[in-house]
């Protein structure tokens, strides 16, 4: 869908802007504020749903992101509501999130029903490059454990800020033997900075199926990020948002 060149309102920026992009939301939501909230059972039509680009994957437009919450009850209330993608990383919470996500899937017996992604590389930015594919590797098997299964729908390189970081060859070989193996339906990016520079090096490939990008009504009139998205979707990578309140 076109987005308005003009200043536009809240609202029409919301309207405008969240068509075809499912949205991590609640990232930010605590167990305490999640309880607080006013508890309605029934919901008067089925989510908004879209396809994720080109990996086929329909989901609702809102998702639920696991960053600050070990909250059991959260993820059963999402789950009731509508919301079947969950997303996580091995960093959130020290493990504990995708332990805890990992344990909820479990016990309700739903691993066919949802989207479950987690992210690797972020804990490991640092190590040497002689040691960076030995620690992915034991990184992606830490998240298989903690959460449970033996695939993920979508596995991110973790907060990527550039092309280098988008044509890193040692993670884009690894994701690729993950996704031959079954181990893994589809290789994906997040980014938090140098956003429009990470979607189109992205859009230059047809690897990379999926991008995590930060996005909210601050950035209506951010024509780079803008058409980087355009383009980005142009290739059928799907598009993901966070922070769409601006946090979480």
């Amino acid at each position: 869908m076109p987005i308005e060149q003009q200043p536009q309102s809240r609202r029409a920026f919301i309207s405008n802007s969240v068509a075809g992009i499912a949205t991590i939301g609640l990232a930010g939501a605590t167990p305490a504020a999640a309880a607080a909230q006013p508890v309605r059972r029934k919901r008067s039509a089925p989510p908004i749903q879209r396809t994720l680009g080109r990996t086929g994957v329909v989901l609702p437009v809102v998702s639920i992101g696991a960053m600050n919450s070990d909250s059991p009850a959260l993820y059963h209330r999402a789950y009731e509501m509508g919301i079947r993608h969950f997303d996580t990383a091995e960093v959130y919470l020290g493990g504990r999130s995708e332990e805890v996500l990992g344990r909820f899937i479990k016990e309700l017996g739903i691993r066919d029903e949802v989207c479950l992604s987690t992210k690797i590389g972020w804990s490991i930015r640092r190590v040497e490059r002689s040691r960076f594919r030995s620690e992915l590797e034991r990184t992606f098997e830490g998240c298989l454990n903690r959460l449970q299964t033996d695939y993920v729908d979508i596995l991110y390189h973790h907060s990527r800020s550039d092309a280098e970081g988008v044509n890193d060859e040692i993670a884009g070989e690894y994701f690729a033997e993950l996704q031959q193996q079954g181990r893994i339906r589809f290789p994906g990016i997040s980014t938090h900075s140098g956003q429009a520079e990470v979607l189109n090096e992205m859009a230059k490939g047809d690897f990379w199926a999926v991008a995590v990008i930060a996005f909210n009504v601050t950035m209506a009139q951010n024509q780079e990020l803008l058409e980087a998205m355009r383009n980005a979707a142009s290739r059928g990578i799907g598009i993901i948002v966070m922070k769409a309140l601006g946090g979480g």
